[in-house]
């Protein structure tokens, strides 16, 4: 049976809720996510790939960023992607030792928590990453997104949200790229991209014709399936090569 351990750590003198899943016995790896814009520690994805990972003897740790949640921060801390890439790392840094430096760490993100984890992994090289529906770099001017219900059109436009990663991806190693083929909010070009630039091992999924929130039942089953299957086959090389 899991335990479940609620936690507060600062980053960048804010204070972040989070919580720890443990699993029965000695876990594996362990795992942290990134929550996509305006969501929170109570991410359905979240929470659901908490549950997989208990179920494979895997640890995760889930939690809300800056503004969002119970997490300190204002409205404008909640869209600063460098600040969630800020938060992420600080995660990593306040659980990480419990476990030990040299322990292995998978990263999963969607959306813009899929992006937040490829920032993160281009530093941390960690054992895997898996990443659904996440934008390579922030919408352009001109480019006409269709947002999400209820997100303003200028919230993409604000300079604290703006990043490019197509720069910084050539040295993360062992990641997992999933997008809906039909996805109106990131287009799957965004999914090509990440997958080109990043390095060997990689594998790409389309789902066909997935939206953004995935909503369709079996993609969400399909994708629990592949998450899985890609960072325990991810943990085991990175035991077996010591960091290949």
């Amino acid at each position: 049976m899991e335990t479940q351990t609620h936690m507060t750590f600062l980053s960048d003198g804010l204070r972040l809720k989070g919580v720890l899943h443990l699993p029965e016995g000695e876990p594996k790896a362990v795992v942290f996510g990134s929550h996509g814009l305006f969501s929170d520690v109570t991410s359905p994805k979240q929470c659901d790939m908490a549950q997989c990972c208990s179920a494979e003897q895997m640890a995760y740790f889930r939690f809300s960023h800056r503004g969002c949640g119970e997490s300190e921060g204002t409205q404008t801390d909640a869209i600063d992607f460098w600040g969630r890439v800020r938060d992420l790392g600080a995660a990593i840094e306040a659980v990480l030792p419990a476990f030990g430096r040299t322990f292995p760490v998978g990263l999963f993100g969607s959306s813009m928590g899929g992006a937040v984890c490829l920032a993160v992994a281009s530093k941390l090289r960690p054992a895997a990453v898996a990443t659904y529906a996440a934008p390579i770099r922030s919408i352009g001017a001109g480019e006409g997104p269709v947002l999400p219900e209820g997100i303003p059109e200028g919230i993409l436009r604000h300079p604290a949200f703006g990043f490019d990663l197509r720069d910084r991806l050539s040295d993360i190693r062992h990641v997992l790229v999933v997008h809906g083929s039909s996805d109106p909010v990131v287009p799957v070009s965004h999914a090509h991209d990440i997958f080109q630039r990043v390095s060997e091992p990689k594998r790409l999924i389309l789902q066909p014709g997935g939206d953004h929130p995935m909503s369709d039942p079996e993609h969400q089953e399909q994708f629990r399936k592949d998450a899985m299957d890609w960072i325990q086959k991810m943990v085991r090389q990175w035991a077996m090569s010591d960091r290949l």
